[in-house]
């Protein structure tokens, strides 16, 4: 065997970031004969691969070897070029194949393949590369690519670009440097500009160039090169033509990596026509699709549905397309200097008009989908696909308004449920896609009315009254005039909710009662429960506990038997707050932990802030610093909502006023302060689990907690959550109006209840009921100890 170690070339420049990588990478060349690195140009594939052949050259007594073939044109030299990067001479007569595999037989050699840009040598590395590693036993081969070699035991590693932070989070020095792109940002231009530290006076101008870049190696790289001549922020404000100014690289670099469009001009040389299309179309997509959206991108004719999967695959595999799955589903994305790249190529085609109009159809079909599954088993997929849409919705939003299209982008906004609005804490924004719509859809019909009495709801809910009146009046108006029963219904939805705020719940009950009779005849329960929820709301205050109950009675029944978790937690919000005002503070207690539990699971980020208040509020009473930490909290949860409480729950103001007057007259200034600031250094997930009493750990188990589940061999687990909380009062030997009395339903509906976990469990009286739970109860393991102990 020859002597030398390896033919590694010496690295020029540090190595930044990539510790995971380089720990994975290694990991899995230990146990994979082949193990291919896959990711667009200029991601820093054949680097990482170079820092893990140096690092693991100590395993290979026969060497670490480098094989580059960018200088070769032809598959058929692909043996050839092996051969002369081993230092090993041809021989009359013998196949380089043959050669390599006698040379290799009995080798622990380690060969980087660097197959970047020759990807159309491919066919003739995989067929090479089955051949050395069916004849020798030492052989490890680390390749990189654009796209898999495609051998049988190959292993594929995706690499992803840097790490990138938040721009929008304003970070200190140290922690914004801990992201490898501004790592590498702050090194490489330490070399440029001499003295070149990240400080206080650029890390934003940084922190956003490294985001817009998507964190590529290679386009940090070029951008760096130009401080020479700009400042940091002045390479920011000029990243939107980032092709024409990312064009100056290292002379020794290749081609294709001197500048970012040479770059990318490679990546889809690669791609069939085909190909190329489906990626200039799908450039539209911001922040990616689903295949469902990527399938109605294209004219039936054009890309045949039955065919965009494999298209899809294709392109991932040459690395135009990332994949990531997440719980609704598989989506394609494209870096956002990808997708711009791709964009020019669709407006070279004169197709870019065009594809973004089937672009917004899509999306308006899309809110329609979600408008109908709103109350449905669906709603948690919808909760979960929606936030990763919304980049999307406001592309097809942008798109109607630049076309004039007021009226249609009126109708995508309106079919968005407004509790979904609420959900997500979209108030502001929406308000705001609707005055421009109404700017342009100035022509009277249902779709205006519809969307004045929507933008005075969120003006409402945002505490801007005066705004909200003169809309809230036009919008009725030609509800009335155009007899749209959808509109009219929001409308006295809108005034009810207009009442309570100006501190008249009595006055708002007549306009809920009104709406549900119309709401009565409409085909979706959207508007009807959400008329429910702020019905109870407003009998709540009102002092009319036994119509709270009723209309808590309806949500339940409407929403239990689907699994719908919105508007359940809501109602549970608002029972508590009526049980708070009736001065039972362990029911009101109970039943704010329970909403919390739900807002938690379901992410809905404003209704946890508004939860979390409210647990603040019955909890003042009987341990004040307590309700205090929570409040000092609400900063820190509030941290992750656009609308601040106080302004989406103006029409508490009193009870929030109160309860701080109130708990800082019971604990002195000092005490009060202390207990504030506690709660304000908590992370929201912690605030969280203080609020419901568990550890941290145990949130992800906060589902489970709320509704204990019995064994699999226990008779209970035939029921249902609601009628399991009813067995178990039965077997405390309450009768049905206690029952009825604890948990606000009707005795009527108590005795269905009760009459059904009789005949579901197959007994015949109450006694057989009590005698079960008793003893599940003195099972072993059945206790638990009080959770809201656990978190202090």
């Amino acid at each position: 065997m020859r002597d030398e170690a390896g033919n590694l070339p010496q690295e020029l420049t540090s190595f930044v970031g990539r510790r995971r990588e380089l720990s994975e990478v290694k990991r899995l060349l230990a146990g994979s004969r082949l193990v291919t690195l896959v990711g667009m140009g200029g991601v820093g594939k054949t680097r990482l691969a170079l820092r893990v052949a140096a690092d693991a050259h100590r395993s290979f007594r026969a060497g670490v070897w480098l094989v580059e073939f960018d200088q070769v044109q032809d598959a058929g030299l692909v043996g050839h070029t092996v051969l002369h990067a081993l230092g090993l001479r041809e021989q009359p007569g013998l196949a380089p194949a043959a050669i390599l595999s006698d040379y290799l037989a009995e080798a622990r050699l380690l060969l980087v393949l660097v197959l970047d840009n020759c990807e159309h040598l491919v066919g003739g590395v995989a067929k090479l590369v089955e051949t050395l590693l069916r004849d020798t036993s030492g052989l490890r081969i680390l390749a990189t690519s654009r796209e898999p070699v495609h051998v049988e035991g190959e292993t594929l590693y995706p690499v992803t670009p840097l790490t990138v932070a938040d721009p929008r989070r304003p970070m200190p020095v140290g922690e914004l440097s801990g992201y490898d792109a501004v790592a590498l940002f702050a090194e490489r231009a330490g070399t440029v500009v001499p003295g070149f530290e990240l400080s206080d006076a650029h890390r934003q101008a940084v922190a956003e160039i490294c985001s817009q870049l998507d964190g590529l190696p290679l386009a940090i790289e070029l951008a760096v090169a130009r401080l020479k001549v700009l400042t940091p922020e002045q390479l920011r404000d000029r990243l939107a033509d980032r092709f024409r100014l990312l064009t100056s690289g290292h002379r020794n670099a290749p081609g294709r990596q001197r500048t970012l469009t040479a770059s990318l001009e490679w990546s889809f040389s690669l791609c069939t026509p085909q190909e190329r299309h489906v990626s200039a179309g799908l450039s539209v997509f911001v922040g990616g699709c689903e295949l469902d959206a990527a399938e109605g991108a294209f004219p039936g004719d054009d890309v045949p549905p039955a065919t965009v999967p494999e298209v899809l695959a294709s392109l991932a595999d040459k690395s135009i397309l990332s994949v990531e799955e997440f719980a609704s589903g598989t989506r394609y994305r494209m870096l956002e200097t990808v997708r711009e790249y791709a964009t020019t190529i669709l407006h070279s085609t004169g197709d870019y008009e065009a594809a973004r109009g089937r672009h917004a159809d899509w999306y308006e079909d899309l809110v329609h989908r979600l408008n109908r599954e709103w109350i449905s088993g669906r709603q948690e997929y919808w909760l979960a696909r929606m936030p990763l849409e919304l980049p999307n919705l406001r592309a097809a939003l942008e798109t109607r308004l630049s076309a004039g299209e007021g009226e249609a982008a009126l109708q995508i906004l309106v079919a968005i449920p407004p509790a979904y609005v609420w959900a997500r804490d979209l108030l502001g924004e929406t308000r705001r896609w609707l005055t421009r719509a109404l700017a342009l859809a100035t022509e009277p019909g249902p779709t205006r009315a519809r969307s004045l009495v929507l933008a005075a709801q969120l003006a409402i809910a945002q505490g801007d009254l005066p705004a909200a009146m003169p809309l809230l009046a036009e919008g009725r108006q030609l509800a009335r005039r155009t007899d749209d029963a959808a509109a009219l219904a929001f409308a006295g939805y809108a005034a009810g909710t207009l009442a309570t705020s100006a501190g008249e719940p009595a006055a708002a009950l007549p306009h809920y009662d009104e709406a549900l009779k119309i709401c009565a005849a409409l085909p979706t329960l959207n508007q009807r429960l959400d008329l429910l929820l702020a019905c109870a709301v407003a009998a709540g205050l009102a002092g009319d506990e036994q119509r709270a109950a009723a209309c808590h009675e309806e949500i339940v029944a409407i929403t239990e038997p689907v699994g719908e978790r919105f508007n359940r937690s809501n109602s549970l919000w608002a029972l508590g707050l009526a049980a708070w005002q009736q001065g039972d503070g362990p029911r009101a207690l109970d039943l704010q932990r329970q909403a919390l539990r739900l807002k938690w699971q379901i992410d809905d980020r404003l209704g946890v802030a508004t939860s979390v208040e409210a647990l603040a509020w019955v909890t003042a009473p009987e341990d004040p610093e307590r309700a205090v930490t929570m409040l000092g909290g609400l900063t820190a949860v509030s941290q992750t909502t656009q609308t601040a409480v106080a302004e989406s729950q103006h029409q508490f103001a009193d009870f929030r006023a109160t309860c701080l007057r109130r708990t800082r007259e019971a604990l002195g200034d000092v005490a009060f302060e202390a207990a504030m600031d506690r709660g304000r250094r908590m992370e929201p997930d912690r605030v969280i689990a203080y609020c419901l009493g568990v550890r941290v750990a145990d949130l992800l188990d906060v589902g489970a907690a709320s509704t204990p589940q019995p064994p699999a061999d226990d008779p209970l687990t035939e029921l249902t959550p609601r009628e399991r909380e009813i067995a178990e009062l039965v077997g405390k030997g309450l009768s049905n109006q206690e029952i009825a009395d604890a948990m606000f339903l009707s005795r009527r509906t108590t005795e269905g209840h009760v009459g059904r976990v009789l005949i579901k469990l197959g007994f015949t009286s109450r006694t057989q009921i009590v005698a079960l739970i008793a003893g599940r109860e003195g099972a072993p393991g059945h206790g638990r100890s009080d959770p809201s102990l656990e978190s202090d």
